[in-house]
């Protein structure tokens, strides 16, 4: 099939990757930067087992409203406040027997593409892959999971997007009861989703913090009544088993809503938190937690304009920074490893060690204001995040572990000097 993703973030990316294995695919983006590296070098997954994946072949690009043709399979991955706006601007996409398929958080994605086609060539999918966004096409395959494709006997071409996805790398499953789904998925988000968005932790800790879980068991169960009135039943004991064990499978994942808010990016806690405090209000069912949390979560966006962060990806052999080169910003690594050299490209050149990845270096300069005492260089394709001096007050107090994370290092560069003064001097 020829298929357009709208979203080119972890998940539009994910899917991508994936489905062009037996399909053509066009990725939709809004930043040129995204459809130039996609184009150029394609889809890369690095996957939980330490594999990475290339996905070139079958793969394009485009930026938003520019794709030239009208495709058979439009999957929307966008947020869902934006999925209205995002299907206005690329309705060139859409010919008489195109499909639109939801692959989003939240509930009601739906109806919004019934807008743009006949409501039987609309078809919901809800997924539990994780991935995260290392940006440019690059993503992290963080958790292994099940997309579940939502069809009935009206529904237009539902079993040519089945075979689609059945001829792809996906697993998936078919639900003649998406709505339920859907609900299920919902519980997932708003504990886990929420939680981890508000911490700003790994998805493990929502069930090593007793007082986490106690709350999410409280969020659980006023969605559940929600659910309940719209004519879904559900156990209270399933559900939180259900939760807990996504927890153990993908703890150090990190959810796509605390990703938006490490990113100072907007979250679909309207569609999610938000979601169950409307539909509790339709029916008149308490969700004081629901709608705190809902609250809580708009007001940590109120404060995105006191946090900045950026990432920049490097080819193995690039020079990150030069030695005697004033640059005070602090890096991060967030895959691959950087070597720090004396006197690089010279007779002398020393390497004074590597850093892997979750280690800082440039904090000499950082700190001190002063040239950087090394070169850094790039040991095989790396993508650091780099922190300019004014944000550094910002980022440690973002995360206390990210303080942590960088004393680690420093401590780590004390030893190593005092390693090679004792190698310098027998």
């Amino acid at each position: 099939m020829k298929i357009a993703i709208i979203g080119s973030g972890a998940l539009g990316c994910f899917f991508g990757a994936y489905l062009s294995t037996a399909n053509e695919v066009c990725m939709i983006a809004r930043r040129e930067k995204v459809v130039d590296s996609i184009n150029k070098d394609g889809i890369t997954v690095y996957e939980k087992d330490g594999s990475v994946g290339h996905y070139k072949k079958n793969v394009s690009a485009a930026l938003s409203g520019k794709c030239p043709e009208t495709v058979d399979l439009v999957l929307m991955t966008v947020k869902g406040y934006d999925t209205e706006s995002a299907m206005e601007i690329n309705k060139n996409l859409i010919g008489d027997d195109t499909i639109l398929m939801t692959v989003q958080n939240g509930g009601g994605n739906d109806l919004k593409l019934s807008k743009f086609v006949p409501r039987n060539h609309v078809i919901i999918a809800v997924t539990t892959d994780n991935a995260v966004n290392l940006d440019n096409g690059n993503i992290s395959h963080s958790g292994k999971g099940v997309t579940t494709l939502g069809g009935d006997k009206d529904t237009a071409r539902f079993d040519e997007v089945v075979a689609a996805f059945n001829a792809s790398k996906i697993e998936y499953a078919v639900s003649d009861n998406i709505q339920r789904i859907i609900w299920n998925k919902l519980f997932v988000n708003l504990s886990i989703n929420s939680f981890t968005a508000i911490t700003k932790s790994p998805i493990g800790m929502l069930i090593d913090n007793e007082y986490a879980w106690n709350f999410a068991e409280k969020l659980v169960c006023e969605a559940i009544d929600v659910a309940e009135a719209e004519g879904q039943h559900f156990s209270y004991l399933d559900v939180l088993s259900f939760i807990r064990s996504t927890c153990t499978e993908v703890a150090g994942g990190f959810s796509s809503m605390s990703q938006d808010v490490m990113n100072c990016r907007r979250t679909e806690i309207d569609t999610i938190n938000g979601y169950v405090v409307d539909r509790a209000a339709v029916h008149n069912v308490p969700a004081p937690y629901n709608t705190f949390v809902r609250n809580l979560v708009h007001a940590i966006e109120n404060t995105y304009k006191e946090q900045i962060k950026q990432k920049d990806k490097y080819n193995a052999g690039d020079i990150i920074v030069r030695e005697g080169e004033d640059d005070p910003t602090l890096y991060k690594v967030m895959h691959g490893s950087v070597g720090l050299y004396l006197n690089h490209g010279k007779e002398n050149e020393y390497l004074l060690g590597i850093n892997a990845k979750g280690s800082s270096f440039g904090e000499y300069s950082c700190f001190s204001g002063k040239a950087s005492p090394y070169t850094a260089i790039a040991e095989e394709e790396t993508i650091v995040m780099a922190i300019p001096k004014k944000d550094v007050h910002n980022y440690i107090c973002l995360n206390p572990r990210n303080a942590e994370e960088l004393f680690t290092t420093m401590s780590n560069k004390v030893a190593m000097l005092s390693k090679h003064i004792g190698l310098l001097n027998p």
